[in-house]
């Protein structure tokens, strides 16, 4: 098995990994972990537009 190429998903899978991580960052959010939640919403909307479309804002790398 080859590990050189893309990783792929479908977008069902990516939007339920998505969902997954919105309620994560809302949860770090609610009990008090802030900068954690936002970087996790950060990373979210990176996945959002890099598998749905639209810009995706500045490079984080």
């Amino acid at each position: 098995m080859s590990t050189d190429g893309p990783i792929r998903f479908s977008l069902e899978e990516m939007a339920t990994i998505i969902e997954d991580l919105m309620r994560i960052a809302d949860e770090l959010n609610r009990s008090g972990d802030e900068v954690n939640g936002y970087l996790l919403d950060l990373v979210t909307n990176r996945l959002l537009d890099r598998s749905f479309g639209g810009d995706a804002g500045p490079d984080l790398r």
